[in-house]
Parts: C-alpha cells; sequence; structure tokens
C-alpha cells in the first residue's frame, strides 16, 4: 500500500505543479481546472491508500524481499454470472442520457441504478459460501 500511495501523491504533486506552469504559459481556464482536479483526484486516492496502508499489515510490493507467489490467493467473492453489473450500465447510461434531456427520465434512471447497486452488493450475501 505504501508504494501505491506514494506513487498517487507523487502523481498529485505532479499535476499540480503542470497546473502552475500551464497556468503561467497558457490562460485556458479550462486546462487548468483539469489539472487542479487531477491533482486533487490522485491527491484523494494517494490519502486513502496511506491511510489504509497504516492500518493493515505490510503488502508484498512493499517489501524487496517479496516473492511473486506472496501476492497470490483468494481476493475475493466474484459472482460467476450475475445479471447486476449489466443493469447498474444501463441504469448509468439511462440516467445520464436523461440528465441530457428530460429530469424524469435521469430520477428514473437514479432509481433504477440505486436499485441496481443494492442488488450488486447484497448478492455476496444471497449466495451459499
Amino acid at each position: 500500500m505504501k508504494t501505491t500511495s506514494r506513487l498517487f501523491l507523487f502523481l498529485a504533486a505532479f499535476d499540480a505543479a503542470a497546473a502552475v506552469v500551464y497556468a503561467s504559459v497558457s490562460g485556458d481556464e479550462a486546462g487548468i481546472t483539469l489539472l487542479f482536479l487531477a491533482a486533487g483526484l490522485h491527491a484523494m486516492i494517494g490519502g486513502y491508500l496511506w491511510l489504509l496502508g497504516r492500518r493493515f499489515q505490510v503488502a508484498p510490493e512493499d517489501r524487496p524481499d517479496a516473492e511473486i507467489s506472496d501476492g497470490s490467493g483468494a481476493v475475493g467473492f466474484f459472482s460467476p454470472a450475475s445479471v447486476w453489473p449489466f443493469a447498474v450500465g444501463l441504469a448509468a447510461s439511462i440516467m445520464l442520457v436523461g440528465l441530457v434531456y428530460t429530469p424524469l427520465t435521469a430520477l428514473a434512471g437514479a432509481v433504477i441504478l440505486l436499485t441496481a447497486v443494492v442488488g450488486m452488493v447484497s448478492e455476496y450475501w444471497r449466495r451459499p459460501h
């Protein structure tokens, strides 16, 4: 986790420096805004991974003497056949199209999206282990 958090924090600093340089050279407000947003997003991910790395044991990628097999093993439950990821994608598409055209469609897409996300998250608890 420490290696990954350092990488994201480095990217945040790089994006912020690039935004400052870009702001001094160019007058493009959109590019400056996007670079600062990228810096903020990298900082959020890096900060989250840094806090997570403090709570858990040392990850294999943080040890110089680690073997490839140290990172293997069970990662979690992944449903072999589920309709919920498709439903989430379809509902998100309906919601985003609704944001462009009509609020009623966006609301219907948001309701479907919420239902699909709840179904996908709760699918793990309904299946036998």
